[in-house]
């Protein structure tokens, strides 16, 4: 914990835990053994220890949301060094410790605390030593006191620990944790019960237990709550000490140890850590015997079902209900504060996620959701947009165009800047290149996204939205993505369809290129992955701040560019190409398109075997270049070809075939 809020969340969420504990010990607290009423109390403890936002679940009550809202309000127009309005509440320790120096309001009252902290460790420090101090100064049993200690021990197979006698003290106790002292009023005969209920403390070392829970009022002193709770703690534990003393006794000896409790019965008894008394004051006393005059053995069946019921508030308590997500609509009238702060409690947990609200984000022109998916800097602009100028912004409209403006099919010279066009994204889904993982951890890939050109003068024209990105885990806040460059739109020069994730985008990077020279021409291929949601219409559904994987796409292109004579150009008419992949340890073969007649000017497809074909007419326009497509999903497991193989048919008959081998990347 290093400021005011996330002490506020820790000690919120065990404030929550420790009442649903007293409430359900009230309904069975004639049903479960004592053993059960203290061991539930590991909940309680485990709450305490672990992070309020450890498990990503809600709880029962919407705290996160409630303290985030307040934080807002609060925090606005405050310099906290300890606290950044960006940041979402994130509890990473149960402890607290200071990062600065306080400079604002929150800063001092969390400063404060931190110092209550300090005064109640250092309060029991001195408390301790000094009992330690007197213990040192007691006096040496009598022998025959000696004997019935170890009488005692040995009769009930218990641990010895060194005996004292201390003038003036009113009950019987334990100090110490790893040499224990066993401390006895002088003066006063003590019953073989009364020895036995000490000595059961030492053997179950609960004054460790007892230094445990003094650590944990300490950090929580300013909740009055938690010291309610710690109280019923150091009550039951005296219970259960009861309890095995009395299934230890039987008959009269057990009303006689209810009569040794009540003479002990004063409010004067030792509370510093590391120690247990036999007294834990009048009122306590009472409900004990009325717990001695009730005592019964319980059956062994209820053990099986404490741990049951404890094992399932234990889950329930760390982890909450499921997740919800947030609300990122404010309904007629609603708070922005509240709209903002449930956006502020979305993280994503995996890079798939990230990348999910990131695109959605951009797609819908929603600033609430890409604050989820944006670094801390980001987040605190965006969230200044959102109080100023609300949830929606466009990408694609403005005077100024926020990206670099390529016309794809004619020169691709880029656009002057100056220039203008108004776009819409088409809701289409997006697609990943070149996704890396780095060796820093981060991933690296390009957001394609596609678009749809608004124009009044002519038909409509697609393009693509492509998005350098880096995502990356920021502390504290999930995974995050960050633009790494400009972005650039490239924009069809025809009306029609653009490039999609199954067939690749040529004009973008490819994983791996082939080349192989032939006689009559230069072969090359491109091999793309894309990586792309599942479901095309994915991108109507809200983020998916969990999301787990993409489907990879692998698609590739061959191109032939003739390289033949003059003459050979003069006398070819008809141009066609056989282009498959060959995976390691495999050959091509082309034999099942050889059952085809002849090639025709237009054909094209593929067969069974994954050669793709096409052929056209050689005419005065002809560039020289002849380029087949093909694309499937396949496991990015699963390993790519090492090699392509081109088949070239000049007027229907076959010129060559040449391998294409892998070769460096020429930015194809």
């Amino acid at each position: 914990m290093t400021n005011l809020w996330e002490f506020l969340l820790q000690t919120a969420y065990v404030s929550l835990v420790g009442v649903l504990l007293l409430v359900i010990k009230w309904l069975l607290r004639d049903k479960l053994s004592p053993r059960w009423q203290y061991f539930v109390w590991v909940v309680l403890a485990a709450r305490l220890l672990v992070p309020a936002t450890f498990g990503g679940g809600t709880p029962l009550l919407r705290l996160p949301l409630w303290l985030e809202m307040a934080k807002l309000t609060v925090e606005e127009g405050l310099s906290s060094t300890y606290t950044s309005v960006a940041q979402a509440i994130q509890v990473k320790a149960p402890v607290p410790w200071l990062t600065g120096l306080p400079h604002s309001v929150t800063d001092w009252l969390f400063f404060l605390y931190v110092l209550g902290v300090v005064a109640f460790l250092l309060r029991y420090l001195v408390s301790y030593l000094s009992l330690r101090r007197l213990m040192g100064r007691g006096e040496e049993p009598s022998e025959d006191l000696r004997r019935q200690v170890m009488g005692v021990a040995e009769q009930y197979g218990l641990p010895l620990c060194a005996v004292v006698v201390l003038p003036g003290l009113t009950s019987p106790m334990v100090c110490g944790v790893f040499r224990p002292v066993l401390a006895l009023p002088a003066g006063k005969e003590m019953e073989d019960h009364v020895l036995l209920h000490e000595l059961l403390h030492v053997k179950y070392h609960d004054a460790l237990q007892n230094v445990f829970w003094s650590l944990c009022r300490a950090i929580h002193w300013c909740n009055p709550l938690v010291h309610l709770f710690l109280d019923r703690v150091g009550n039951d534990l005296e219970s259960l000490c009861d309890q095995r003393v009395l299934e230890r006794l039987a008959g009269e000896e057990r009303r006689s140890y209810g009569i040794s409790l009540l003479s002990m019965a004063n409010e004067k008894y030792p509370r510093a850590p590391g120690t247990t008394s036999i007294s834990n004051g009048g009122k306590n006393i009472a409900r004990r015997i009325e717990a001695i005059v009730r005592f019964k053995t319980y059956p062994r069946g209820m053990a099986l079902a404490s741990c049951s019921i404890t094992l399932l508030l234990l889950v329930i308590c760390l982890t909450g209900t499921a997740a919800e997500p947030a609300n990122l609509r404010p309904a007629d009238g609603g708070s922005p504060i509240r709209t903002l702060a449930a956006a502020r409690l979305n993280h994503c947990t995996t890079v798939a996620g990230a990348v999910d609200a990131y695109a959605k984000g951009l797609v819908e022109g929603s600033r609430l959701t890409l604050m989820a998916a944006s670094p801390a800097e980001m987040r605190t602009s965006l969230m200044e947009e959102y109080r100023q100028l609300g949830d929606q912004f466009s990408l694609l409209e403005g005077e100024e165009l926020p990206f670099y403006l390529v016309e794809m099919y004619s020169t691709q010279a880029p656009v002057n800047r100056e220039e203008t066009t108004v776009c819409a994204f088409t809701k289409e889904n997006y697609g990943l290149c070149q996704l890396r993982e780095e060796d820093d951890g981060s991933t690296t890939a390009l957001l394609v996204l596609a678009v749809e050109e608004r124009s009044k003068d002519s038909l409509d024209r697609t393009g693509l939205l492509v998005c350098p990105i880096r995502v990356y885990r920021e502390a504290g806040q999930g995974y995050v993505v960050e633009q790494t460059g400009e972005r650039t739109l490239y924009l069809s020069t025809v009306s029609g369809s653009f490039y999609s994730p199954d067939m690749g985008y040529p004009f973008l990077p490819a994983d791996k290129v082939y080349q192989a020279q032939g006689e009559s021409g230069q072969g090359q291929a491109a091999l793309q992955l894309v990586y792309a949601p599942e479901s095309w219409d994915e991108l109507e559904q809200p983020p998916d701040y969990d999301k787990t994987d993409w489907v990879c796409w692998r698609s590739h292109r061959v191109t032939y560019a003739f390289a033949g004579t003059a003459e050979d150009r003069e006398s070819l008419t008809t141009l066609a190409i056989q282009a498959m992949p060959v995976m390691p340890g495999e050959e091509a073969d082309f034999s099942a398109l050889d059952v085809f007649d002849r090639m025709v000017p237009g054909a094209s497809g593929s067969n069974s075997n994954g050669a793709r074909y096409t052929c056209i007419a050689i005419d005065e326009a002809w560039d020289g270049t002849l380029t087949c497509r093909d694309g499937s999903i396949c496991d990015e497991k699963e390993a790519l070809p090492e090699a392509f193989a081109l088949r070239v048919l000049w007027n229907d008959q076959v010129r060559e075939t040449m391998t294409l081998k892998e070769a460096a990347d020429d930015g194809v």
